[in-house]
């Protein structure tokens, strides 16, 4: 085989293996979760149901098969059911939308749980609470300041994007190239309240950034286009 041919298939193999949604296990005391895509309005298709037994097991589903999403795109909106059971024991149904491209991630315990959708391609997400901001911008060294990406996420939940296709958010337009940030964090009208001093991070372009904690702390989490963790900064929140 040459070396073209053999770059072909694994270019192609890559391709294929991230075209899907995927849910994680990340919960503890060994709790299993069983999960569910509500497929009921595509007459024949089989639905995706896997049982997750421990910590760290995941599943994933091709978003290109009706299986997994109608339209068979990445950005469709799918709803998920899920139970936790453990013992012999089942807990009550819960309900979860999130991207046929992402990543359902469920947390915790059967108590007290956290459910995240993530998908990556260069997203910031903003998950902080207590109505703080955070405001970040891309190093991008080689390039006049004007035109790096520079963007404020006011509110919990507010995300933005910055595909690495583009010369605006990535040097080599490259998932697996290494970008830097410089971010603060803000809150009350016009940054006029708070305004916390900068701090830099890495990431990669084809991954995603989350902001979580309150006005007391915080932590960013930098996580790969598999949804590992790549690089994390975390620290109290003080005023300049």
């Amino acid at each position: 085989m040459s070396n073209i041919t053999y770059l072909l298939l694994l270019l192609i193999t890559v391709t294929q293996s991230i075209k899907c949604f995927c849910v994680y296990n990340k919960l503890e005391e060994n709790i299993g979760v069983y999960i569910v895509n509500k497929r009921s309005d595509i007459p024949g298709a089989n639905q995706f149901s896997k049982g997750l037994n421990a910590y760290g097991d995941k599943e994933c589903c091709p978003y290109t098969s009706s299986d997994c999403s109608r339209y068979k795109t990445k950005t469709h909106l799918l709803e998920f059911e899920f139970h936790f059971y453990s013992e012999g024991r089942n807990s009550r149904q819960y309900f979860f939308d999130c991207h046929s491209g992402g990543a359902l991630i469920i947390r915790g315990n059967t108590n007290e749980f956290i459910v995240d959708c993530n998908y990556a391609e260069g997203n910031l997400f903003n998950t902080m609470e207590d109505g703080v901001g955070v405001y970040v911008m891309h190093e991008f060294h080689g390039m006049h300041k004007y035109m790096w990406f520079k963007k404020g996420l006011s509110n919990n939940g507010d995300k933005e994007c910055c595909p690495y296709t583009s010369r605006h958010c990535t040097q080599e337009r490259k998932a697996s190239w290494e970008n830097q940030f410089v971010f603060h964090f803000y809150y009350g009208e016009n940054e006029d309240k708070f305004n916390s001093g900068e701090v830099k991070m890495s990431c990669l372009a084809g991954g995603y950034i989350k902001f979580t904690g309150n006005r007391s702390s915080y932590t960013a989490d930098c996580y790969t286009a598999e949804h590992t963790l790549h690089d994390s900064r975390q620290g109290p929140l003080m005023s300049n």
